[in-house]
């Protein structure tokens, strides 16, 4: 699952069915009936309104509805979509395919559980595109706390669905195997300028603040750093969905820095642009990642009948897989993440697949931090499971230009390599490994994106349940801090 994979969307569109007045019988008109009385939480949207309008520079052009839903319910729509997402595809591979990243211990056999746990609690309120109508859990409709910054985070989400057409399909003109990075970066977008503009709406509120933007802007930058101590405390089955709060701490941060530059007109400005991704968020920088080829895979082996991927991870979900070994500085660095490829390919009378991902750096010396940390999770990802015996490690003398390690364990044959500013990380392609390895140290030096014609259209089979309809508010773990 990515975002793609890690995105924040549930599938599905709930939206609210509103009572018509009911006409007398044949005898004549009957008595007329009142509307219904508004709903608090109605009531509380509609005295946000004007004064939100105002500070984002936009008008609500639409009535907006607004409900409560219990968890139960939520659940069991997330359930439903996760399970209908599943029955699509080949679930023991994916569960193998992410225990041989080291996303989690190979003992998780059923990941369907896994997905639908987490999505179904991770909410407290969210937004549907296109319907004009915001959800809150139901045990958070009376805490007042959530209420003041969730309801202006939900309206931003509004304006933006009804000027920006934020949540339509981005232009293409990009590889496929990146789309996730996109979406993620589109993501931290969208959620950024929410939270962004919600917490500035929250100080101006407050009265003692005189610039709520410079104050929104402090904010975003202590998020974005304690969000990573949230990431360094991760448990390592949950790693996979490190990268889930990041919209809403690194988003935050990007946009508020755009904002305090070029005002609104440069955070509207963003959501043309479909060249965005993780690394940009992190870093400020609009770098395009490096395309790498990989489509001679399919023709090195034999792909019939068998569970393929092929995907680019992108700097916020590879990461993911270096928690242990992060700092502040890389991470806000995006470990100098310039591009990625993974192919995967694993048949259903093998125990693992074949693996052929190469990481690509914007220095040696991030190379080898990449490598180093490459080396600790080959080695603990298969510790407690029936795989735990002593992996044999055979590592080739390191040379300015590269480093290279072997290891073997039950069933499982890696090999990584660190050639000039690439990571290269095979596994369990047997006789093919030196014609691979060859084949990757003959390529030229490969330019930014351009054309998409030489990147095979195969998305990842990774990106998880297609949660593209409600756009999601997380809990309310911390209260702002007030500078």
């Amino acid at each position: 699952m990515r975002t793609g994979h890690l995105s924040l969307f549930i599938s599905g569109a709930l939206f609210l069915i509103l009572a018509g007045c009911e006409s007398g019988g044949d005898s004549g008109p009957g008595p007329i009936i009142p509307p219904p009385a508004k709903s608090a939480l109605d009531q509380r949207i509609a005295s946000i309104q004007p004064a939100l309008a105002q500070l984002r520079g936009m008008s609500f052009t639409s009535p907006i509805q607004s409900a409560v839903i219990s968890r139960e319910d939520f659940a069991r729509e997330t359930g439903s979509s996760v399970e209908e997402f599943a029955a699509s595809q080949d679930v023991p591979a994916m569960n193998r395919q992410l225990a041989q990243m080291g996303f989690f211990p190979d003992t998780l056999t059923d990941i369907v559980e896994f997905w639908t746990e987490f999505y179904a609690s991770f909410p407290a309120g969210y937004y549907v595109p296109g319907k004009d109508s915001i959800y809150i859990l139901s045990e958070y409709r009376d805490n007042e706390d959530f209420l003041n910054v969730a309801l202006p985070h939900e309206l931003v989400h509004v304006l933006q669905d009804q000027h920006i057409d934020a949540f339509s399909p981005q232009p293409s003109g990009r590889p496929e195997y990146y789309e996730g990075d996109f979406a993620t970066a589109r993501n931290c977008l969208i959620e950024g300028d929410a939270e962004f503009t919600a917490v500035a709406f929250y100080f101006q509120q407050d009265g003692s603040y005189p610039d709520p933007f410079t104050d929104a802007q402090w904010e975003g930058r202590f998020r974005r750093a304690s969000g990573f101590e949230r990431w360094k405390q991760t448990a390592p089955e949950e790693r996979l969905f490190a990268p889930a709060a990041t919209p809403y701490e690194a988003g935050m941060t990007m946009v508020a820095e755009i904002h305090a530059a070029q005002g609104w007109e440069g955070v509207n400005a963003l959501y043309s642009l479909n060249d965005r991704t993780s690394l940009s968020v992190l870093t400020g920088e609009a770098l395009a990642p490096l395309d790498i080829d990989l489509s001679w895979m399919y023709d090195l082996f034999d792909t019939t009948g068998a569970y393929v991927d092929d995907y680019g991870n992108g700097s916020l979900q590879l990461m993911s897989l270096f928690i242990p070994d992060l700092t502040l500085e890389r991470f806000s660095a995006g470990m100098g993440w310039r591009g990625d490829r993974q192919f995967y390919l694993k048949r259903k009378d093998g125990t693992f697949g074949a693996m052929v991902w190469v990481q690509s750096y914007d220095s040696p010396a991030s190379a080898r931090f990449a490598y180093a940390g490459l080396k600790n999770i080959t080695r603990n990802r298969f510790r407690g499971t029936p795989y735990a015996a002593e992996v044999d490690i055979l590592e080739a003398p390191a040379t300015e230009d590269e480093d290279a390690v072997e290891m073997t364990a039950p069933e499982i044959t890696t090999r990584i390599v660190r050639s000039g500013n690439e990571v290269w990380w095979l596994e369990n392609t047997g006789e093919k490994t030196q014609s691979i390895l060859d084949s990757l140290k003959s390529r030229a030096a490969v330019p930014p994106l351009a054309k998409t014609s030489a990147s095979p259209s195969r998305p990842s089979k990774l990106k998880g349940p297609d949660f593209k309809k409600r756009f999601l508010h997380p809990y309310p773990n911390r209260a702002i801090t007030k500078p």
